[in-house]
């Protein structure tokens, strides 16, 4: 599969708002207080001219000139306010059209790198779909397992199954079989895990303990799985071996490394939910000896019971 393209997607720029728009023409608002003034003005010339007309006369002349000046000092600083806001507003007129240059300019760039994006992944889903096609007539060639065992199993593998069944819902199996003609009364290989999935991928997930756990006989030593993992190989299927204390101690890790394997046959990235897991550290296969002398010295029981 080809592997797929790093495509950083471009982030959309910020279109410039508007500046807040104001009156064209500028139109006077009186104070509210101008009218209140007015009306007392009014009241108190209209009493002081019933009772000293002279001074009534003097008063009222008086008040409508203030009225008259306190009127112009408003219109005024209103005005003045105006030319200082439409002053400002040119400012910020000129300021948006600048922005506004940049954007658009920073807008065709964002269109073209995402324009190249889409075209860049269209070409990979292309590739993919011509490098998949002999997979899938690979992956249709994969036999498929027969009849249902019923394996007997430790407490470690029925644990490490929730595992496994939380981490790939619905594409594991257990005692899933294939039949081998070499052998008589129709013996069968049984998988300890089957990894299948919608596009036909079967994975045989093997669990190795060193020793049998009844008779400490030596098991899964080096060369001791060639022929069963042949058998799997040659039928279209992948092999996958864990030794036990891996599933014990490490069962995230170990899903992780079974999802890489799938996902590095498909050409696509680790997703999030497994790159999060960690590392599976490494166990190297013993030997026969090995086997024995951890069967003499009771390896098993230091991570069984941890």
């Amino acid at each position: 599969m080809p592997p797929r393209p790093a495509i950083i997607s471009p982030k959309e720029p910020k279109r410039p708002q508007l500046p807040e728009k104001i009156p064209e023409k500028f139109k006077f608002k009186p104070s509210p207080l101008i009218p209140i003034f007015g009306l007392c003005s009014c009241f108190l010339g209209g009493y002081f001219t019933l009772i000293i007309p002279f001074l009534g006369i003097f008063l009222l002349f008086i008040f409508a000139f203030a009225f008259v000046l306190f009127l112009y000092f408003d219109r005024r600083e209103q005005h003045q306010l105006y030319l200082t806001q439409k002053r400002i507003y040119s400012q910020n007129w000129q300021q948006y059209q600048d922005r506004k240059r940049v954007y658009q300019t920073a807008f065709a760039k964002f269109q073209q790198e995402k324009q190249d994006g889409q075209r860049l992944f269209a070409q990979w889903e292309n590739d993919c779909k011509i490098a998949f096609s002999p997979m899938q007539a690979q992956l249709a060639k994969t036999v498929k397992p027969g009849h249902n065992n019923r394996p007997i199993r430790g407490q470690s593998e029925k644990e490490f199954e929730s595992d496994l069944k939380r981490h790939f819902p619905g594409k594991i199996y257990v005692g899933k079989t294939l039949h081998n003609p070499q052998f008589d009364r129709g013996f069968s290989y049984t998988a300890d895990f089957a990894y299948i999935d919608e596009n036909r991928l079967h994975i045989d997930i093997e669990i190795d303990e060193p020793y049998a756990y009844q008779t400490r006989k030596p098991i899964h030593f080096i060369d001791c799985d060639r022929d069963r993992n042949h058998f799997f190989l040659s039928r279209g299927w992948i092999v996958i071996r864990f030794c036990e204390e891996q599933i014990v101690r490490y069962p995230g890790a170990c899903c992780r490394a079974i999802a890489q394997v799938v996902f590095d046959i498909y050409g696509r990235p680790l997703p999030r939910q497994y790159s999060g897991l960690p590392l599976l550290p490494s166990f190297s296969r013993w030997t026969w000896k090995e086997a024995d002398e951890m069967a003499r010295g009771e390896y098993r029981q230091t991570y069984l019971h941890h």
